[in-house]
């Protein structure tokens, strides 16, 4: 008894017709027919009952498909196990503050045109994601902060502009520029006030008046209550993607604020001497290219 044989039998008891096997199979019928007479031979038994062009399973055969519901799932995952050995691999990191579909689309073409197994890491903080291409568990990571170690190449990948940004339905979203006044009384809601990016940013606001603040430290959530009118957040271009992109957030300008609409670099890091470069490399322009295209289908400049 082979794969072949054993897959034919399986597919003939669920449709119950040589013909209608050998057509879901893309085999001849008489294909069909020898995998079942060559398997019948081999196990010493009848395994259809044949009544014209009707089949019922005997005995012995209902007693295989039980075996076969086992067998036929492993064996093909066995088979795409071994296959996957053989294929290169890359593990990517990104820091938080990426938009969803940004990583989705880049994922999805690069295992198209590379043929690899990707593992992805994403939402973890600089810092770590740091750490974890020094210990080689990361091959090549995207930080919106730069840490140094003599064994890596570190290269400024992305100039991401901060913003200033309000659900369509907020009260501010009706004024052309923002100043310190019409703040007043209003909410921002950052990204973890001691989180390094945030850090650079904190004085922006210093001097609005009545200032409610709320810390998330989740990006995903922290969108959710800006789109629901919950207050106004500063956030990197990049994140914000979806929620532009569907008419839920608008950016708006400051006037008179210090730091304000300022670009920040997005580091790329990977290991000197790895043996994966042209895969890095190859993940990096495949990166770069779904930033192009999507800040250009927002018509955003930079």
């Amino acid at each position: 008894m082979d794969f072949n044989q054993l897959e034919t039998f399986y597919k003939l008891s669920e449709v119950r017709n040589f013909s209608r096997a050998a057509k879901v199979m893309h085999l001849s019928q008489p294909s069909v027919t020898a995998r079942i007479r060559n398997l019948e031979i081999s196990l010493d038994c009848t395994l259809f009952n044949r009544e014209g062009k009707n089949l019922t399973l005997t005995s012995e055969g209902e007693a295989l498909v039980e075996y076969a519901e086992q067998i036929l799932p492993s064996v093909k995952e066995a088979k795409r196990a071994i296959k996957s050995i053989n294929k290169p691999k890359l593990s990517v990191g990104f820091c938080p503050a990426f938009s969803f579909t940004l990583l989705s689309n880049t994922i999805e073409d690069f295992v198209t045109e590379s043929g690899t197994v990707l593992s992805v890491i994403e939402g973890m903080p600089s810092f770590s994601l740091f750490n974890k291409v020094v210990s080689e568990e990361v091959d090549v990571a995207f930080l919106r902060n730069p840490y140094y170690n003599d064994s890596l190449v570190i290269e400024p990948f992305y100039k991401d502009r901060w913003e200033v940004c309000v659900s369509v339905d907020h009260p501010l979203n009706n004024l052309d520029t923002i100043s310190k006044e019409d703040l007043k009384g209003h909410t921002v809601i950052t990204y973890g006030r001691n989180s390094d990016v945030w850090k650079k940013y904190e004085d922006t606001f210093l001097g609005v008046n009545s200032l409610n603040k709320i810390e998330i430290r989740n990006i995903e959530l922290l969108k959710r209550l800006v789109q629901n009118g919950a207050g106004f957040s500063f956030l990197p271009l990049l994140s914000l993607i979806e929620p532009i992109r569907d008419n839920e957030i608008s950016l708006k300008k400051l006037e008179n604020f210090k730091n304000y609409n300022s670009l920040e670099d997005i580091y790329l890091i990977y290991k000197q001497d790895s043996c994966k470069t042209e895969l890095i490399k190859q993940f990096i322009s495949v990166f770069d290219r779904e930033i192009a295209k999507n800040i250009e289908a927002l018509n955003v400049t930079i």
